[in-house]
């Protein structure tokens, strides 16, 4: 039995799996850009947050932030520029140059 809070679930249809598989596995993309997808693609697997966490040793909170966000914003929540002062949102052109 799950102990905790439930967490919503995350759905993806085949065209988000296959753009976060591409984020998640580049090796060009800036780091942040591919954590966030590896993060997302594992909570639509239906692993726990806490167990994300620790396999990738982030804590909980960061977790729960992404899956929270892309339940919201969808794939844009990953390519979000999150640094402290551009918060602008790139394209996937954008981010492959």
């Amino acid at each position: 039995m799950p102990r905790g809070r439930p967490v919503a679930p995350i759905v993806l249809n085949e065209d988000e799996r296959v753009q976060l598989l591409s984020l998640a596995n580049s090796r060009a993309l800036p780091h942040g850009l591919v954590r966030r997808a590896q993060i997302v693609l594992a909570c639509a697997d239906g692993e726990a947050n806490s167990s994300i966490a620790r396999r990738m040793k982030l804590s909980n909170a960061t977790v729960g932030k992404w899956r929270r966000r892309y339940r919201q914003l969808g794939i844009e929540a990953c390519m979000r520029n999150c640094g402290p002062v551009d918060r602008e949102v790139l394209t996937m052109s954008e981010w492959r140059r």
